[in-house]
């Protein structure tokens, strides 16, 4: 995962990562979500992105609620699933009764830059 300039500037405000290594995958650290939270206005899911990118989301289910990056594409909600018959990574749409549908997203392209080093 290329690092944001919000990552980089976390980074640098608050001299931890952004992000950590498992299993060949990259995450965000539950650390770097809380900063992001504190400082972004999170929308209602009723509120639809005009761009499809993606955006980071809060999705709840009936006992869980969790962050989670999901892909908005052609007026839906989808997230990030690996399947072999699939070949490898691919955006499947979160079904209209899934269990733990997004009800909060904020836009991750309208992030402002870092500050520049001096």
């Amino acid at each position: 995962m290329e690092k944001t300039e919000l990552m980089k500037r976390y980074e640098t405000e608050m001299d931890e990562i952004a992000t950590w290594h498992w299993h060949d995958k990259e995450f965000v650290t539950d650390d770097y979500i809380a900063w992001l939270e504190a400082q972004l206005t999170w929308r209602p899911v009723t509120e639809k992105p005009e761009i499809s990118d993606k955006y980071y989301v809060i999705r709840k289910g009936f006992a869980i609620t969790f962050r989670d990056i999901c892909l908005f594409m052609d007026g839906e909600w989808c997230v990030n699933r690996v399947s072999e018959e699939h070949g490898g990574e691919y955006w499947q749409p979160i079904e209209k009764d899934n269990t733990c549908p997004v009800v909060l997203w904020f836009p991750a392209p309208i992030i402002p830059p870092a500050p520049e080093k001096v």
